[in-house]
């Protein structure tokens, strides 16, 4: 099977066609601490959030690209995707507009990952970008720094010749964003099933790559050697925790966690039943906790069920306790310094969807 076919196998699989126009979130939760409460809604697709230097949460949105819109390069697109800013209190406000929403399998993709680095914004723009490649006869999924109201590409993932006769289309799908111990920029790409290291001045070169064609989804820096007790490996710098999505031809058994060393070696995890894990994050005291994006539909339909997103957490042994449930398909988690999380919910929907994207506020973890 080429890389494209490959690609489309896992992705096909990431459309919730479960997700109905009249579906509420419902939030429930393992016992009484933790409760979720809704801070902001109307986000197009949300993606990967984090807390900013401000204290404001950060959300990308890929945006609401339909199969009613122009084409670019043979997918339908539209210029709806962006990045917002959202208060403690649920004001929202732009950061970056304007950016490449594409209708691709049937759901819009378009910026996903967020990092702040060296004092800027770093946006991770999914999947190829005709409109922003570093150069006019590449496609690549580029890297953008905010500077000022707008973006500029700062560098670019797999850029490759735009020759899509000779199947020359790269696969990579950057989902996240971290910036690790070391001072550079790790990026999880679930298309090249992966992760890229990028350096200060640019360089990107694939640092790990998973077996079994899993969806690379979430990174978050590993926080310490003790918090992670025997999977600590490595001395170059902390390492990184990993969510691997799985794929739909594993009926999503392939989904899992990875802890990942400073020289690219990386040991799974055995939290045993959590289910399309798709975004690590670490509280404030070092625990581990991991969002879980759905399960997969054991019966004829939809393949995705409804409301079974959910919050674990992640013991040094790697036994996992499920702390919060009934999210509707999240897709990023992030921790404020004072012990708040948030969520983005309805994170991945179909194109043109009428159900709003959300952030979610999270206390009691």
């Amino acid at each position: 099977m080429n890389q494209m076919a490959l690609r489309t196998a896992r992705y096909a699989a990431l459309i919730p066609f479960v997700c109905a126009a009249t579906l509420a979130t419902a939030v429930t939760h393992a016992w009484a601490a933790p409760t979720a409460t809704v801070v902001a809604t109307g986000l197009d697709a949300p993606k990967q959030a984090v807390v900013g230097p401000d204290g404001w949460v950060y959300v990308a949105l890929s945006g609401h690209a339909a199969p009613t819109d122009p084409l670019l390069d043979g997918a339908p697109f539209n210029k709806s995707g962006g990045v917002v800013k959202v208060s403690p209190d649920g004001t929202v406000s732009p950061v970056a507009t304007g950016l490449l929403s594409r209708f691709d399998e049937g759901a819009s993709v378009g910026p996903s990952g967020l990092a702040f680095w060296h004092g800027s914004l770093y946006i991770a723009q999914a999947i190829y970008d005709p409109l922003n490649g570093v150069a006019g006869d590449l496609i690549s999924s580029p890297i953008l720094k905010v500077v000022g109201s707008r973006t500029r590409t700062f560098t670019s993932l797999l850029a490759e010749s735009n020759d899509l006769s000779v199947g020359s289309a790269p696969d990579t799908n950057p989902f996240a964003m971290t910036v690790g111990a070391d001072g550079q920029l790790y990026v999880a790409d679930g298309g090249a099933n992966g992760v890229w290291r990028v350096a200060p001045n640019g360089d990107a070169s694939l640092f790990v790559q998973f077996p079994g064609d899993p969806t690379v989804t979430g990174i978050a820096v590993r926080r310490s050697p003790r918090d992670e007790g025997r999977y600590q490996r490595g001395r170059s710098f902390g390492g990184l925790v990993v969510c691997l999505f799985g794929n739909g031809r594993s009926g999503f058994a392939n989904g899992r966690v990875e802890m990942v060393d400073g020289e690219g070696h990386h040991t799974l995890v055995p939290t045993g039943t959590i289910t399309m894990p798709i975004s690590p994050a670490y509280s404030p005291s070092g625990q581990l906790y991991i969002l879980q994006f759905a399960t997969p539909n054991p019966n004829p339909g939809p393949p995705f069920v409804p409301g079974s997103g959910a919050i674990w957490s992640i013991a040094k042994n790697g036994a996992a306790t499920k702390v919060l449930d009934g999210l509707n398909f999240p897709t990023g988690l992030c921790f404020a310094p004072d012990g708040t999380a948030y969520v983005t919910n309805n994170g991945i929907l179909p194109g043109a969807g009428t159900v709003s994207g959300e952030l979610l506020k999270v206390v009691g973890l």
